[in-house]
């Protein structure tokens, strides 16, 4: 780190600016948390972008299984319907009761 920090007073020192050691350690760390909080705000984009996406496919698809409980309802309600009841009836050779008789206990 030395170097660095001689090679880059050298090169202002050739300009006609004197740096010293603390003004240019100075630099040297606003430049890296400069840096690191880059790279944190790009890894929390990362993150947000990558929920949105799942929350996104979450919405899919239970948009997808509504569609499907709705068509299974409207199944049950046809097969529950007197009309399909009657009809599964005579397939299965049943006839209505002439006479119906209740036993009491």
């Amino acid at each position: 780190m030395k170097d660095i920090t001689a090679w880059v007073a050298h090169g202002f020192s050739q300009r006609g600016v004197e740096l010293n050691r603390r003004i240019l350690w100075a630099l040297v760390a606003l430049l890296v948390l400069i840096g690191l909080l880059g790279a944190t705000r790009l890894l929390i984009v990362s993150h947000v972008v990558a929920a949105a996406r799942d929350l996104q496919d979450m919405r899919l698809e239970l948009n997808q299984l509504q569609q499907d409980n709705a068509a299974l309802e409207l199944d049950i309600a046809r097969i529950q319907s007197a009309d399909a009841l009657m009809q599964r009836a005579q397939e299965m050779n049943l006839q209505p009761a002439e006479r119906v008789v209740f036993v009491n206990r």
